[in-house]
């Protein structure tokens, strides 16, 4: 006798080959970036026509579409409802005053539509869209975005791409140029300035600490800038006037001080039995 399958096992056989003939059928294409569509993604129109549900978009303006709302289709593209009537409605070239026909994807500038390769760049000399890289007219020339930022937008003194928004300058005009916000930092570190204050050291900005490191005016015990007040020893060093102390009694020193080899200040009763030079301290304001 011919041995049978047990009902669970044939189930799960004709489980496993059904799956099996749904993953060896060919993907869709996606009419747009034409590449393979799962069934995750897959987005039908007109049951023709197979789009990523990331790729439906407008032909035109690349307004993203819902798949529950009315897709509009011509010639193999989809389109919002505002350009599927232009499409339709067959507008006229600005430039050879013929209709452009749904079958050619038109650009719009100033008002008027053109056929797409009838509006090119002065410079670059491709067709500009508005849609996709942007146009700009400019002493009675025409150009796409990026030609036109590179020849006329001020440059990001970080990056050194143009400006074409909200820029960061100095106020008092001690910092030359512009920079995006996000450029904006300490020339040094790198890092943001967190309260909106910087210094300018060689026209670059710098924090606080960063600037006053390079300016040689931090506090040689304690580290911290010196702002304000501030006490210089006669071979270059610089304290807070509160922090200008005798090594061994903490006192602090107004006017003459001692050093050793060692270069540690002392007040002139500490110093006696000590081999040190005695030094001038000159005060003065930051």
């Amino acid at each position: 006798m011919p041995s049978q399958l047990k009902p669970e096992a044939l189930a799960h056989f004709q489980n496993h080959w059904k799956r099996f003939l749904q993953s060896s059928k060919p993907k869709p294409s996606c009419q747009r970036c034409h590449r393979p569509v799962s069934s995750k993604h897959l987005v039908s129109v007109k049951k023709q026509y197979s789009y990523h549900s990331h790729c439906l978009t407008c032909y035109l303006c690349c307004v993203p579409l819902k798949p529950n709302m009315e897709v509009r289709e011509c010639n193999g593209h989809v389109y919002c409802s505002k350009h599927y009537e232009l499409i339709l409605s067959k507008p006229d070239c600005a430039t050879c005053h013929t209709a452009i026909e749904p079958t050619t994807r038109p650009t719009k500038a100033f008002g008027v539509y053109f056929h797409l390769e009838h509006l090119k760049c002065c410079q670059c000399l491709r067709p500009v869209d508005e849609f996709a890289n942007g146009i700009v007219r400019h002493k009675k020339r025409i150009y796409c975005r990026p030609h036109f930022n590179e020849l006329y937008l001020p440059k990001c003194r970080g990056c050194g791409k143009a400006v074409e928004k909200e820029s960061v300058s100095s106020s008092d005009g001690k910092l030359d140029g512009k920079f995006h916000k996000k450029c904006f930092r300490c020339h040094a570190c790198q890092q943001p300035f967190a309260d909106h204050t910087f210094y300018v050291y060689k026209n670059q900005p710098y924090c606080k600490h960063d600037y006053h490191q390079l300016n040689h005016s931090l506090c040689s015990k304690c580290k911290a800038p010196v702002e304000g007040r501030c006490a210089k020893t006669s071979d270059g060093q610089k304290f807070h006037p509160q922090c200008f102390q005798c090594h061994d009694c903490h006192q602090l020193i107004q006017d003459v001080y001692y050093t050793d080899n060692r270069n540690r200040i002392f007040c002139p009763n500490h110093s006696v039995d000590l081999q040190t030079d005695k030094r001038t301290t000159t005060f003065f304001d930051i």
